[in-house]
């Protein structure tokens, strides 16, 4: 929110309700937190919750989620699988230099954290950072 102010349980009260059975992608600077996920699941039945890490430059972000998309959509335009989600959401991340956090809702709706697996394949080719957040 760039002018305004909104809480991670406001926004977990708005969007929640509406992912039963969704995903849901932040492209937002540090709001893939653990926070955020369980306020989201707590609020709904989303599936999972998945963002950058640290702050991302614009047009990384993009190029991360374009291509994150272009790839899922290519493999298969009905469903997101998890293990194929995961390791291509890694591949794109290292594409840029970032790192993604990843969340699934545990048994009572906490956020579980998953760490994504390393790309088979390095593929980063992104510029060096200016800071080392």
């Amino acid at each position: 929110m760039t002018l305004d102010h909104i809480t991670t349980n406001d926004v977990g009260e708005i969007v929640g309700p509406a992912l039963d059975g969704k995903r849901l992608f932040l492209s937002t600077c540090l709001a893939s937190t653990p926070a955020m996920a369980e306020a989201v699941f707590k609020n709904g039945g989303c599936t999972s919750l998945a963002g950058p890490k640290n702050k991302i430059n614009f047009d990384d972000s993009v190029i991360l989620w374009t291509s994150f998309y272009h790839l899922m959509f290519k493999a298969d335009q009905k469903a997101m699988k998890c293990d194929q989600l995961r390791e291509t959401l890694s591949k794109c991340a290292s594409t840029v230099g970032e790192k993604i956090n990843f969340y699934r809702p545990g048994k009572d709706k906490t956020a579980l954290h998953t760490l994504l697996p390393e790309p088979t394949q390095k593929t980063t080719i992104a510029r060096p950072r200016k800071d080392s957040t």
